[in-house]
């Protein structure tokens, strides 16, 4: 997506800012839309007004933002590999 697009979506969430979830819910919501991983953390980044970090946190954690499920989740898959 061009930086057009994406600002034009930042724009239309940003109108709709009242109406939306939170920065997790969005994330997943533009995530199951389509938008990439980098797309999804620049668009919420805007919105929010959070870090990319912090966005990045959300893309991560499927919008909860539970670093500690993530982690558990990687080490499990991790694990898994090993054992085959």
């Amino acid at each position: 997506m061009d930086q057009e697009s994406l600002d034009r979506a930042c724009r239309d969430l940003q109108a709709r800012r009242e109406s939306l979830g939170d920065a997790g819910s969005e994330m997943a919501r533009l995530r199951s839309d389509g938008y990439s991983v980098v797309e999804s953390m620049y668009i919420i980044a805007n919105v929010f007004e959070i870090s990319l970090s912090e966005a990045k946190r959300l893309a991560v954690t499927d919008g909860s933002g539970n670093l500690d499920t993530y982690i558990d989740d990687f080490h499990n898959d991790v694990e898994d590999g090993f054992r085959r």
